[in-house]
Formats: structure tokens, C-alpha cells, sequence
């Protein structure tokens, strides 16, 4: 009796132990920066604003099953992204500010934005995207129409991306008719900026009244930038 209940004591033992390492295991792998998040259940319908904004809060890696036909889901309040996180639109996915609020606000994280349309945001600073407090921004194959941020002054403006303490880098992306007092596509405050094979049309920043300007990050170049050969450049500060 003595020698089974030493075994039974010891089984429970090694078992408790085995538990103990395994926990340690898991505890000790690397853990995704990036968790997944789905917008939408397969149709138009159930791709709505409030599951947007709920996958924006959690953030991470957000894509769209809105059907195979493109989608647009229009905004009454900007997209927040206070966490790291990744929004890919699978080139299906318009985001819409109807001409009242911004689309996207970026508050001290590292956002990607891919294979997207950001459409007719309005805010005084950035209708397309504002980021502020050191956060990064990454645009890949992403459209910006008509956004606007022409009731802005001073160091506000920027009507696709305003971008204020942080770091920019734009690739193939395309910028069509957005209006800003300081940069009628992109205003950059103190933040290096990249920008790859993208072509910018027909934004217009004349309406504030401020055409030029110098790359001191302030007001920088107001006109509409159009980058041609070679595609690349890397910006100083300024507002295109």
C-alpha cells in the first residue's frame, strides 16, 4: 500500500512539473505583434462602421470579407489606430468620410495602410489620415479623392496625410484631387518622408493662400508635388 501511494505521489508530482515546464514554454516563445481581426462576415452588409471601429481598437492586422464585389463604408466618426496595426482593404474596400469627419487618426503607433481607398475625409488637419505624437505611417497602394482640410491655419492643413512628429513612407499611391491650406495632398511637420512611384494629380492647396514656402517643415511647399524621374525620393520635412 506504502509503495503505491509513492508511486500515485510522485505520478501527481511529475505531472504538476510537466505542467509548470510547459507554461514556461509558452511563456517564452515570441509573441505576434499582430493579431488578426476581420472586418465583415462574407457580404456588403456586414461590413459595417462599428465592426471597423471595433477591429480598430483591438488593433493589429484588420482585413475586410465584404463579398467580392468592391465596398464602401462611409464614416460619421474617424477610424482611431492608438495600437500598432495593419489595414489592408484586398483593393475591394473604399473608406468614406462623406465630407464631414476624417478617416483615419494615428496616435503614436506604427500604422500600415495597403490596397486601400481613402475618400472625401474633411478635418482641419489630414481629412485622409492625421498622425501625431511620433507615429509612423506606411501607405501602400492606397488611393486618396477629394479629401479636404482647407478650414485649417497656421501648421494645419494636409487634405490626403498630415503628418506632425513621426516618419512617413508612401509606395505606389495615388493622390487626386485633395485641397489643404498647407499641402494640398501631404503636410509634413518635422518628419522624414518617403516617397516611391506615386503620382499626384490635381490637389490643390490655394485655397489657404499659401503657395510656397521654404523646407524648414513649418510651411514647406504648398503646390502640389508631382514626382516624376527618379521615382524615389526622400523628402526633407515640408507640405506637398
Amino acid at each position: 500500500m506504502r509503495t503505491t501511494k509513492t508511486i500515485a505521489a510522485f505520478l501527481v508530482r511529475s505531472t504538476l512539473v510537466c505542467l509548470l515546464l510547459a507554461g514556461l514554454l509558452m511563456a517564452a516563445q515570441p509573441q505576434s505583434a499582430f493579431a488578426a481581426g476581420v472586418v465583415g462576415t462574407g457580404s456588403a452588409a456586414s461590413c459595417t462602421e462599428t465592426a471597423l471601429h471595433s477591429a480598430a481598437a483591438a488593433g493589429g492586422t484588420i482585413t475586410f470579407n465584404c463579398g467580392s464585389q468592391p465596398v464602401t463604408i462611409k464614416l460619421t466618426r474617424q477610424v482611431e489606430l492608438k495600437k500598432d496595426t495593419i489595414v489592408d482593404g484586398g483593393n475591394l474596400v473604399t473608406l468614406s468620410g462623406q465630407g464631414r469627419v476624417r478617416v483615419f487618426y494615428v496616435f503614436g503607433s506604427t500604422v500600415t495602410l495597403r490596397n486601400l481607398t481613402v475618400r472625401d475625409g474633411y478635418s482641419d488637419t489630414g481629412g485622409g489620415v492625421r498622425v501625431v505624437y511620433y507615429g509612423n505611417l506606411i501607405v501602400q497602394n492606397v488611393k486618396f479623392y477629394d479629401n479636404d482640410s482647407t478650414a485649417g491655419r497656421d501648421e494645419e492643413g494636409g487634405g490626403a496625410i498630415s503628418m506632425h512628429l513621426g516618419t512617413l513612407r508612401v509606395e505606389n499611391s495615388h493622390f487626386e484631387g485633395n485641397r489643404g491650406i498647407n499641402g494640398g495632398a501631404i503636410h509634413n511637420l518635422l518628419c522624414p518622408a518617403t516617397i516611391i512611384n506615386s503620382t499626384f494629380i490635381n490637389n490643390d492647396s490655394t485655397v489657404g493662400g499659401i503657395a510656397s514656402g521654404s523646407w524648414d517643415g513649418r510651411f514647406g511647399f504648398g503646390a502640389p508635388f508631382t514626382p516624376t524621374a527618379p521615382a524615389r525620393k526622400t523628402m526633407s520635412p515640408g507640405s506637398w
